[in-house]
């Protein structure tokens, strides 16, 4: 929805910056992913007030087009999500403590590696080996119609 890769980084940031300041504003129970999507939309109509002479930039019919066609996209992100918390259950408490370290905790591979004893590269082919498992896992689900 913008011309080149570092606005889009400027527009997701204040995104995010928006959403972690007025977190409060978003009800839970309701859709996250559709309330992100909606402040984006309105960052992108912000930044596209502010470069209005760039001929780069999308018409507010555009956006508005590009955010409905994704609009669709959001229930499977959220049938994704679940199938991703079910298979999470189903991992050894060993991985899964392993990936809340790193994916929750945002602890680096290096600390878990010498915490746990083994070398950074033995972290990463467990990390890599543990996503495939879980995204079989997702793709299963999803096409079971199990979530």
């Amino acid at each position: 929805m913008v011309p080149n890769k570092i606005d889009a980084d400027d527009v997701l940031q204040l995104t995010v910056t928006y959403m972690w300041e007025n977190f409060e504003d978003f009800e839970q129970g309701s859709n996250f992913i559709a309330w992100a999507i909606t402040i984006a939309k309105y960052q992108v109509l912000t930044y596209r007030k502010k470069k209005k002479r760039n001929r780069l930039i999308l018409s507010v019919e555009a956006i508005d087009l590009v955010v409905q066609e994704n609009h669709n996209l959001y229930s499977e992100m959220d049938d994704r999500y679940e199938a991703l918390k079910l298979c999470a259950k189903k991992l050894p408490t060993k991985e899964l403590d392993l990936f809340k370290k790193r994916f929750v905790h945002d602890v680096s591979v290096k600390k878990i590696a010498e915490e746990v004893g083994v070398t950074s590269n033995v972290i990463y082919k467990r990390f890599s080996r543990v996503k495939g498992l879980l995204l079989d896992c997702v793709r299963r689900a999803i096409s079971a119609g199990g979530v």
